[in-house]
């Protein structure tokens, strides 16, 4: 493991990471619980998410306003975010004020308030926040093609959850479910900065204290469906929003940088084949990119197009077409070149940010279990070989295993599972 990065256990369980960065004044700091979407039933989904939105309403010795100003007043910033299976709560701040920071953090983790009428109050925001998702096909076609894609499957829950189970939140169930999930050995604190990792473990051991618990927590799982799905969601709108995806792998898996390398070439910039071809050369689209998302178990790729209703055949077909020929022909001329060098110059370039750098050690953390140094990851990429690239795209972009998801001025019937399969 590289010098730079260090990592301590408590005896509570609780992990704490650290990259120290000399060359800066800044510490971004976060603490991460495994507690995520992925972890709820249908009748609670969406209350990690709200229990985020309720820990900055106040603490034991802060309100709202206090814990917005902790930081805040000495030029630092909180901020917090969940994702389908951890919540993390961050702080960017100064490096000779990290033990405040450390502080705030812990006091609104450990000891939230959780206000009656506050939940009362947050219950209205978030059910304004889920009408406006519902409200932009671009963001919301984005909930609905992971709902597609993860059918069956808790990782297939919207994260902010929907309006009816937001209503049944309350005060003694957000605290079941900190009591079943904010836990020590759950939990990361993650750091990047101008930082010393045991003067940062010692306030951590101090401010977070909490017995370890004996009960195993048991995460959500259960079967993937290895066949897609269809949703035509007709809406009275100008522009044609079009999700295309399926399966691909989970964080760790020995294919990931392969995959990496292959969504770069198809979709992932201006360069793209995506971008190139069915927007440049063709202009069947004004936008078309791919991405990806990695999960612990699983993981799924994407591909978004917006269009004109008119086009909205054609450049389905011309996605489709891209597909096929990185499936069947792979790589060609410089494309592996490219793609290796435009992954490693994204890497470096975000180690400008030391939230980069942390929220990058906290994940690999989480889902390696150490992390990996910028040679360690340089090399994978580098080893990455043009077979290896046609070989996932054999695997994933299999016609019958893909979901589609399209909202705007269409009829419900308008594609069809033989508009995937149809290759002539």
């Amino acid at each position: 493991m590289d010098s730079s990065y260090q990592k301590s256990i408590l005896p509570n369980g609780l992990r704490v990471v650290t990259e120290h960065v000399p060359h800066v004044r800044s510490v971004s700091m976060g603490v991460w619980v495994e507690a995520g979407s992925r972890d709820e039933t249908p009748e609670i989904n969406g209350i990690f998410h709200f229990i985020e939105h309720m820990l900055f309403k106040g603490s034991r010795r802060r309100d709202a306003r206090q814990i917005a100003e902790s930081l805040e007043s000495v030029g630092g910033g909180l901020n917090g975010f969940t994702s389908r299976e951890r919540t993390c709560y961050q702080a960017r701040i100064l490096d000779e004020h990290l033990p405040l920071a450390i502080d705030v953090l812990s006091d609104l983790i450990l000891h939230p308030r959780f206000d009656e009428q506050e939940i009362e109050k947050e219950k209205r925001v978030v059910q304004d926040e889920i009408r406006d998702l519902e409200d932009s096909p671009a963001e919301y076609i984005d909930e609905r093609i992971i709902a597609n894609v993860w059918r069956g499957n808790t990782l297939g829950l919207p994260i902010i959850g929907i309006p009816q189970t937001v209503a049944q939140f309350s005060q003694r169930g957000l605290r079941d479910q900190v009591v079943a999930f904010y836990r020590p050995d759950n939990t990361v604190v993650a750091a990047a900065g101008n930082l010393d990792h045991r003067g940062l473990v010692k306030e951590v051991q101090r401010l977070f204290r909490l017995p370890r618990s004996s009960d195993p927590i048991k995460r959500r799982s259960g079967l993937f469906q290895s066949s897609g799905q269809l949703s035509i969601l007709p809406k009275k709108i100008k522009q044609l929003h079009v999700c295309l995806g399926g399966l691909a792998y989970p964080y760790a898996h020995d294919g990931k940088y392969a995959l990496l390398v292959l969504n770069t070439v198809l979709g992932d910039g201006m360069s793209s084949r995506l971008f190139q071809n069915v927007r440049e050369r063709k202009g069947l689209a004004y936008a078309v990119y791919s991405c990806l998302g990695l999960a612990s178990d699983t993981g799924f790729f994407n591909i978004y197009m917006a269009t004109d209703p008119s086009k909205s055949r054609e450049v389905l077909k011309a996605v489709l077409r891209e597909l096929d020929l990185l499936r069947e022909d792979g790589l060609q001329g410089d494309e592996l070149k490219h793609a290796k060098a435009q992954l490693k110059g994204r890497l470096m370039l975000g180690l400008e940010s030391m939230g980069s750098r942390m929220m990058r050690l906290a994940q690999q953390e989480l889902l390696l279990g150490m992390p990996l140094s910028l040679d360690e990851t340089e090399a994978r990429i580098d080893a990455v070989s043009a077979r290896e690239v046609k070989k996932v795209a054999q695997e994933l972009f299999q016609r019958q295993r893909l979901s589609l998801v399209a909202i705007g001025p269409i009829e419900k019937d308008f594609y069809t599972v033989e508009d995937l399969c149809d290759d002539s």
